[in-house]
């Protein structure tokens, strides 16, 4: 009995994880990236590519959105009187994009609200003494602008429509899913990821490159396997405790017999839910880890070397909510995949229920 509990609690965990692979399906169609000091992208620019590709009738656009950070600018109350030093995040497009998801009230605003901004709790507090200022007024970088919403960030921070001559140091591409849209010429779908996509839209539009691009197919094509695996291992358990095929049925008694077909269905259920699951989770291994001959040694050698590169880069990059989410989830989810992995060998060595 003891061992049933293990076995469900195992099963709980693995479940949690594969919840969390679920939640990081979206990463596949998104593209991060970084801008070194003095490299950044004018706002402007964004906007005239994207219209560009409108104008070419291009079918699947990506939504990108970019923003910049400035520390310490004042942030006035004209009502109260009151002044605050906070730091700006000048932002193109989705304004959830660019910082934390969850609002304690109101709402981040459209994506074409150039007279509206957000401000966090801790800014709300020293503004104006509450939190409920949805629809009230602040003066920042020389201009009035109407608080849409308020985040559950503890720090001082606002988030303000960005201006032309912004320079933007992060971008965020987010493209449809292939579950959504059928796959399309320059999408992350297909044969291409959603890097190379990106990659090819600044090129297009002649817009350079950054310093980190992070591919989310990365994130959610490991939270995928890692929660497949465990489905797969489990499987091959079961089978490798079949008896050998060359005894045959041969001297087996029909208790024996039933109890390895019953066991061979059990595993194919394992393996069968495991491609399932795969499936629905949209796992795909990334073209671009994908060695042109399987003969090419050095291949893995160079791409170990461009990950750890793109890693230390990550860390420049700074506290980004999008890459501390996936970092997060995806430990997390690996973790719950390697306990999972052990209902395996748990799931052979069982018995029956009583024991």
């Amino acid at each position: 009995m003891k061992k049933w509990i293990i076995l469900i609690l195992v099963a709980a965990i693995w479940g949690y994880g594969a919840i969390l692979a679920w939640t990081m399906r979206d990463a596949g169609s998104q593209v991060f990236i970084y801008y070194g000091e003095g490299e950044a992208v004018e706002e402007q620019l964004i906007s005239h590519a994207l219209d560009g590709e409108q104008e070419q009738t291009r079918k699947m656009l990506p939504e990108i959105t970019a923003w910049s950070r400035a520390e310490r600018l004042k942030v006035l109350n004209p009502g109260l009187g009151r002044s605050e030093e906070a730091d700006c995040i000048a932002v193109y497009g989705l304004k959830e994009m660019a910082s934390s998801p969850r609002l304690l009230g109101g709402t981040y605003g459209c994506r074409s609200d150039q007279d509206g901004c957000v401000i966090s709790s801790g800014l709300a507090m020293e503004l104006f003494g509450g939190l409920d200022v949805a629809g009230k007024y602040i003066w920042c970088r020389q201009k009035p602008y109407r608080i849409r919403g308020v985040t559950d960030e503890s720090s001082h921070v606002i988030l303000l429509p960005a201006k032309e001559k912004d320079a933007m140091r992060y971008m965020m591409f987010t493209y449809q899913r292939e579950a959504e849209s059928g796959a399309e010429e320059g999408t992350s779908q297909g044969m291409e990821t959603g890097k190379s996509a990106a990659e090819k839209f600044l090129y297009r539009n002649g817009i350079k490159s950054g310093k980190v691009l992070v591919d989310g197919t990365y994130f959610s094509s490991a939270a995928g396997l890692g929660v497949c695996l465990p489905l797969w291992i489990t499987s091959v358990w079961m089978l490798s405790g079949l008896p050998g095929s060359r005894r045959g049925i041969r001297g087996r008694t029909k208790e024996s017999i039933k109890k390895s077909i019953k066991e061979f269905i059990l595993a194919a259920v394992f393996f069968l839910a495991g491609l399932l699951l795969a499936w629905k989770l949209e796992l795909k291994i990334p073209p671009d880890l994908i060695p042109s001959r399987w003969s090419d040694f050095e291949f893995w050698a160079r791409k170990i070397g461009e990950l750890r590169s793109d890693m230390a880069d990550m860390g420049e990059a700074g506290a980004v909510w999008w890459l501390a989410q996936m970092k997060g989830r995806l430990s997390v989810c690996l973790l719950c995949s390697f306990i999972g992995a052990a209902g395996g060998p748990l799931v052979k060595y069982t018995g029956r229920p009583g024991e």
